[in-house]
């Protein structure tokens, strides 16, 4: 039977893969993004190795979810003094869309984020 720190670390590596698959995202695109090796997103998502704080903050990043989400599997209450309205639009747009309407929301997004980088 899996001790508690192996349930854990399964459970972070399948947030993970649930979210990079739900972005349409590949293992090679993922670790591109958080600068990791192919081997190491495996290994997140398999259980087989624990993620340091700076690899949990990248992935966090790159999959466009709190750092809190993929450690417990909830998101927290952010504070609303800080929050950025561009930030708080795109958590709105994300938390309230489902299915074939996120994924076009997402690749609209990438595509406006291509063309201002572009600028």
């Amino acid at each position: 039977m899996p001790d508690n720190a192996q349930q854990e670390r399964r459970a972070f590596g399948y947030r993970v893969s649930s979210r990079r698959i739900a972005l349409g995202l590949t293992r090679e695109e993922l670790a591109g993004q958080c600068d990791l090796s192919v081997n190491t997103i495996y290994a997140l998502e398999t259980g087989r190795s624990e993620a340091k704080a700076s690899t949990v903050r990248e992935l966090s990043l790159a999959l466009g979810c709190s750092p809190q989400y993929l450690l417990f599997g909830e998101e927290f209450p952010q504070k609303e003094n800080n929050a950025d309205p561009l930030a708080a639009l795109l958590l709105h747009a994300r938390d309230s869309l489902d299915g074939r309407k996120l994924d076009a929301f997402i690749r609209q997004s990438r595509c406006l984020i291509e063309t201002l980088a572009a600028l």
